[in-house]
C-alpha cells in the first residue's frame, strides 16, 4: 500500500510535490502532483494505491485499488481530508473488490472516517472529492475489470490512443440541478466526503481491454486539458510516469491554477505505441490503400 504525502509547493512555480511509478502485481502505474499556484500550504490533493497480496490470477497478476482525492477547506483541513479518504478507499478488503454492494457500503463509512481524522487536528470543516477504482486483471494480458466510484468533480477516464471514455458526470451544483449556497458557484462540487453531503455513492462497472489506460484525476487536470488533449498526451508518451508529469505540466501551462493530481494505471502486458510510431503506421496504411486504389484505377 502506498499513499503519497504531499510536500509544500513554492509560490507559483510548477513544482512536483509528488511523482513516481511502479510495476508490480501485473500493473503499471505512474502518478504526479502539482501544488496550486499560490498555495503556500502545499498540495491538498491525496493520491495512493494498493496491490493486495493473495492468490494471483495470472503470472503474479493481483487486484489494484487506487484513489485520487481533492481536499477542500484550505490548509491542513483539505490535506487531512484527502489523505484520510484515499487511505479508506485503498483499504477496502480484497475479497470485496468486485462486490458493488459492499463497495457502496464501504464508501458510506468513509464519511465518518474522514470526519474522525479531521477532528484529530481541527474542529473546522474539511472535505474531499474523490475518484477511486478497484480492478481485477483479466484472464488475458492487458485486460481488467472492476468498479469506479466518483464523488464531486474528481474524474475517472478510460483512455486509449484514439479515444476517451468518461466514467459518469461531474456532481456539481449545475449538473445536479441544485442552487449553490452563498459563496459557491454553479460549477463547484455539490457532493463531497466529510461534510455529510456525499449522497449515495455511485458505483460504475468498468472494463479495460489491451491498450486501455485508467486515469484518475482531480479537477485541476480537467480544468486545464480537454479530452482530446489528454488523448494526445497519451499517444505521445513513452511510459506512464512521464505521461502523468506531462499532463500535469500541460494543464498548468493552459491556465489551471488549482492543485493538479494525475494517476495512470494499466494492466501489464501492453506497451505504448509512441506518437511517431502511430503516425508512421497510419501513413503506411494510407499509402498502401492509395497504391491499391491506383492499381485498380489503371486497370483496363
Amino acid at each position: 500500500m502506498q499513499v503519497q504525502e504531499p510536500r509544500t509547493g513554492v509560490g507559483s512555480q510548477a513544482v512536483f510535490t509528488a511523482s513516481g511509478s511502479k510495476s508490480e502485481g501485473g500493473w503499471e502505474l505512474g502518478w504526479a502532483q502539482l501544488a496550486g499556484t499560490g498555495h503556500k500550504d502545499g498540495c491538498e490533493d491525496g493520491v495512493g494505491h494498493a496491490i493486495p497480496g493473495g492468490s494471483a490470477l495470472r503470472n503474479d497478476a493481483r487486484p489494484l485499488a487506487a484513489a485520487v482525492a481533492d481536499g477542500v477547506g484550505g490548509g491542513a483541513r483539505g490535506s487531512v481530508a484527502s489523505a484520510a479518504l484515499v487511505d479508506h478507499c485503498i483499504r477496502l478488503p480484497v475479497e470485496s473488490l468486485s462486490n458493488d454492494t459492499y463497495i457502496q457500503r464501504w464508501m458510506e463509512l468513509a464519511e465518518a472516517h474522514v470526519q474522525l481524522k479531521l477532528r484529530e487536528v481541527t474542529f473546522s470543516p474539511g472535505a474531499a472529492t474523490l475518484a477511486a477504482a478497484w480492478l481485477f486483471p483479466g484472464t488475458q494480458a492487458g485486460q481488467a475489470q472492476g468498479c469506479v466510484v466518483r464523488v464531486g468533480d474528481a474524474r475517472a477516464y478510460v483512455l486509449s490512443s484514439e479515444a476517451v471514455r468518461y466514467m459518469s458526470e461531474d456532481q456539481t451544483f449545475e449538473r445536479m440541478g441544485e442552487q449553490p449556497p452563498e459563496g459557491s458557484r454553479p460549477e463547484d462540487p455539490a457532493r463531497m466526503v466529510g461534510t455529510n453531503f456525499m449522497g449515495t455513492p455511485e458505483v460504475v462497472r468498468v472494463s479495460l481491454v489491451p491498450g486501455d489506460v485508467l486515469l484518475l484525476c482531480s479537477d485541476g487536470l480537467h480544468r486545464g486539458l480537454t479530452s482530446s488533449q489528454i488523448t494526445a498526451h497519451l499517444g505521445l508518451a513513452q511510459d506512464l510516469a512521464s505521461c502523468s508529469k506531462v499532463m500535469a505540466q500541460s494543464a498548468r501551462a493552459n491556465g489551471s491554477q488549482d492543485d493538479i493530481t494525475v494517476l495512470l494505471a494499466r494492466p501489464a502486458g501492453h506497451t505504448f505505441t509512441s506518437g511517431l510510431a502511430a503516425i508512421l503506421d497510419r501513413l503506411r496504411k494510407t499509402l498502401t490503400s492509395r497504391k491499391v486504389m491506383a492499381s485498380w484505377v489503371r486497370r483496363p
